[in-house]
């Protein structure tokens, strides 16, 4: 086995024994306990949420793809794209940005390098406003809603400004030239690990910068690509709102909004693959702030955490090793 594959596994097996360590510290035997009583069908609609908004993610890929050649993108290759990309993400250690270049590999066959670039340029895009939106949604509801610690807001303000630093950084990468052009390098670093060698690096760079610009200005694309963000990210609080549910007690929809907030804040770390141990520690202590017992708060956040890491992570991995028995 490769020694970049086995330290993968290493540090997931790590990062599965610091899970059950906050478990210990939260209660084992109450947690358990919680999870057992659980009404499964609740569960299974916190499932359901979780798979249709993987479906939408995925015609958001496909919405963008389309609008850019004649030969259409499958509604199966643009899911295994973005689960794909998401699979990388989920084992890539301290930083989970590897995913973009596999999306390229993915759909680059029937749109050309530079076309497929474009298209997950604009799919990130559309991930980072919406989630800049959202976080300004959920500080707003709590400060209108809450007493915050003063500590809590200087963090939550942070997080907003993190988030417009990286969208002023996204566009000046995408209009400077040498910015791109670091950028591209990685890229094309990434694919010559799947055996593929890209010549024509100014050619690539210029197609891109149109592909690009062209997406841009297509503003009715662009209102298609943000509602399905935006309905993804609600079907996120939904599936939150049923592991509760599921559990037993009714976590106000306001609350939901700011934890899933601080959870995606927490996943910007640098840390174990899927920032396992820290996104359940953190929102695990978020729930315990709004009152909510500790078993309960870590019961919601280790079912969560399955549904939304956990199974995307098993269906990667089975869509990706679909493909490899398929190929010849």
């Amino acid at each position: 086995m490769h020694s970049k594959n086995m330290l993968k596994i290493i540090m997931l097996i790590a990062g599965i024994l610091i899970v059950i360590g906050i478990m210990s510290i939260f209660d084992m035997d109450s947690i358990i306990a919680s999870l057992l009583r659980s009404n499964p069908l609740y569960i299974i609609a916190a499932f359901l949420c979780q798979i249709l908004s993987l479906t939408l993610l995925a015609t958001k890929i496909r919405m963008i793809a389309n609008s850019q050649t004649k030969k259409k993108l499958t509604f199966y290759e643009s899911f295994r794209a973005h689960l794909s990309g998401v699979l990388i993400d989920f084992m890539t250690p301290f930083i989970q940005f590897g995913g973009e270049p596999v999306k390229i590999y993915f759909i680059k066959k029937k749109l050309g390098l530079s076309k497929a670039s474009a298209v997950v340029a604009v799919d990130d895009l559309s991930e980072i406003l919406t989630f800049f939106v959202m976080l300004l949604i959920s500080l707003t509801l709590l400060l209108l809603t809450f007493p915050l610690p003063v500590p809590l807001i200087i963090l939550l303000i942070s997080g907003v400004s993190i988030v417009a630093f990286f969208i002023i950084l996204f566009f000046e990468i995408c209009s400077n030239k040498k910015l791109l052009g670091g950028i591209v390098n990685w890229v094309f670093s990434v694919l010559k690990k799947f055996g593929i060698s890209i010549k024509g690096y100014n050619h690539y760079l210029s197609y891109f910068e149109k592909s690009f610009h062209r997406l841009l200005e297509n503003n009715y694309l662009l209102l298609k690509i943000f509602i399905l963000s935006f309905f993804a990210k609600f079907l996120d609080f939904i599936r939150m709102f049923f592991v509760f549910f599921a559990l037993g007690t009714i976590v106000p929809i306001n609350i939901i909004i700011f934890v899933w907030a601080i959870i995606l804040l927490l996943s910007m770390l640098p840390g174990l693959p899927g920032n396992l141990g820290i996104i359940e520690a953190g929102g695990a202590t978020a729930y315990l702030m709004f009152g909510l017992s500790p078993s309960l708060s870590a019961s919601g956040i280790i079912l969560d955490r399955f549904i939304a890491f956990w199974f995307v992570f098993i269906l990667g991995l089975i869509i990706v090793s679909f493909k490899r028995n398929k190929m010849p």
